[in-house]
């Protein structure tokens, strides 16, 4: 075999592997068993900040997952119209529910390096966008049942 016929026909993935050393070594720096209870924390009061809301979250409580959150959205509400709000307004991106839950669920990941602050943010853009909706009756409910979550966090 010659030489010209052993060389790489593609790019190797440096990037990649940078990016993906960089991620371990900040998940290192942090813990594993302290990024769970992040985690966990952040999925807790999600659960509460959408209870303080009036909402409903899709999957039972056994069924939860801790780096993502699913409620339920009202039913004279279109998903669009909430998450359309908070981009325009709030600068906060959330995804739509797909397959059978299209329309009737939103999805809000919270993993890897969110913050207690970017949690706030969201929650409160999404009560914002519910009370200009007529949905959310009296601003603080959600945003407020979440930071007692992080208050004895």
């Amino acid at each position: 075999m010659t030489a010209r016929a052993r060389k790489v026909f593609a790019t190797p993935e440096t990037g990649m592997v940078i990016g993906m050393l960089e991620a371990l070594k900040i998940i290192f720096e942090e813990g594993l068993e302290e990024r769970w209870k992040r985690h966990a924390l952040f999925s807790e009061a999600f659960q509460a900040g959408f209870k303080g809301m009036g909402l409903e979250s899709f999957p039972d409580a056994k069924s939860l997952a801790h780096t993502l959150s699913v409620p339920k959205i009202p039913q004279d509400i279109k998903d669009t119209d909430l998450r359309n709000i908070m981009i325009k307004k709030f600068n906060v991106t959330i995804a739509s529910g797909l397959g059978p839950v299209a329309g009737k669920v939103v999805r809000i990941g919270h993993m890897g390096s969110d913050m207690i602050n970017d949690i706030n943010a969201t929650l409160s853009a999404m009560e914002m966008a519910l009370h200009e909706l007529g949905y959310v009756k009296e601003l603080g409910a959600g945003i407020g049942a979440a930071l007692k979550i992080f208050a004895k966090g």
